[in-house]
């Protein structure tokens, strides 16, 4: 419930601009850190177990953010957020992926995995549809008791997501899929699989750049957009609901259907590059005060992140083909353990350029994009 307030929360505790870029920095530095050690103890000892530890630490998340009121306590809630999300990193789509086997043909695995992980996907978003709006009804201006309405609402949240998972079944191993041999060579199969095959790499880097160069301008968009800028709250919130349903609804009835899965994300890739040079275009070209600018790049804003939410379901379903059941969990990690070391160095230089302005890691944003578009998926624009 509180995101869409984040940054406006920081501030009102005291964290300035680079600090909270720098928190993302803390964040990716920890998920980097714990991204492996995690997925290897989900294939070792079981998903299941794995995820109620990371449900566990996401509650400790919000319960430190709660009372924090310095850079070094705002450090410690972050640090157990990117616990938790290590902990679910492959985690989720392995157990998701294992269990469609079990229950359907080889034939089947494929396609009924694309359709699964679109729900899977849009059932992150539908529950985001309304906490926006619901959001701003409850905090009407930037006091601690409004902000404490937020917090209480996502710890019962995560109270009962607990609930759920350990109500979980998680799907049987057979033979074929059992652990065998140490952590060791357990990452290097999955490393292995990885490096082994060019598609898959160049797969990984792409995602990588997009998520790390999109998370820096995400983690002050609502400071940015509604303190500097003027764009309403309800407004705002109204268009990132929209933003949550768009994607969603792709997630569930578009993404399963494409087959030509590489041209069509390359062609994503071309159209977020083309709207960040709008955007900064736009930037520069603004009149002081225009709230109608404001509101034409907040629109912007938007279409880049609902494109962006549009790759995440394709991206699962390219790599979870080439995994096995026994290392699943490692393989995805490992993926996303490239988005970690990619995380400290574009957030880390994002929130050096911040100090400058709020514009120059959409710059950062940009050349990434543009590294994707010209060298990463150059040559690739068919499957």
């Amino acid at each position: 419930m509180i995101n869409i307030y984040m940054s406006v929360f920081y501030k009102h505790r005291g964290l300035i601009d680079s600090e909270i870029i720098w928190l993302a920095v803390i964040f990716a530095i920890t998920n980097v850190s714990s991204e492996i050690l995690s997925s290897c103890s989900a294939d070792t000892y079981g998903r299941k177990r794995i995820l109620v530890l990371g449900v566990l630490c996401y509650l400790g998340y919000w319960v430190v953010y709660l009372q924090a009121d310095s850079f070094f306590l705002f450090c410690i809630g972050t640090l157990s957020y990117a616990a938790s999300c290590a902990l679910f990193s492959g985690t989720d789509q392995a157990l998701l992926y294992d269990s469609i086997k079990e229950f359907y043909t080889k034939d089947q695995v494929e396609q009924k995995y694309k359709k699964y992980i679109g729900w899977f996907y849009a059932a992150s978003r539908y529950s985001k549809i309304m906490s926006p709006i619901l959001s701003v009804l409850l905090v009407k201006t930037a006091k601690e008791s409004n902000f404490f309405y937020l917090f209480y609402i996502d710890i019962a949240a995560s109270i009962f997501a607990l609930i759920l998972v350990c109500r979980l079944v998680e799907a049987g191993r057979t033979a074929n899929n059992k652990i065998s041999g140490t952590f060791r060579e357990l990452v290097a199969g999955a490393v292995s699989v990885v490096t082994g095959d060019s598609g898959l790499k160049k797969i990984a880097l792409e995602k990588s750049l997009l998520m790390s160069s999109s998370f820096a301008v995400l983690s002050y968009y609502t400071d940015f957009f509604h303190r500097d800028l003027g764009v309403d709250m309800f407004s705002f919130s109204i268009l990132w609901s929209f933003h949550h349903g768009a994607v969603a609804w792709f997630s569930i009835y578009v993404s399963p259907k494409i087959r030509q899965r590489v041209r069509w994300v390359n062609r994503v890739y071309l159209k977020i590059l083309l709207l960040l040079i709008g955007f900064i275009a736009l930037w520069f070209m603004r009149v002081e005060g225009d709230v109608v600018f404001a509101y034409v790049l907040y629109v912007v804003f938007v279409t880049i992140f609902i494109l962006k939410g549009f790759l995440l379901p394709l991206y699962s379903a390219m790599v979870q083909e080439k995994a096995a059941s026994h290392n699943r969990a490692t393989v995805i990690s490992v993926t996303d353990m490239l988005k970690g070391v990619t995380d400290v160095l574009v957030i880390g230089t994002s929130a050096l350029l911040v100090e400058f302005g709020k514009i120059y890691p959409y710059f950062v944003f940009m050349f990434c994009m543009l590294v994707i578009v010209l060298f990463l998926a150059r040559g690739q624009w068919s499957d």
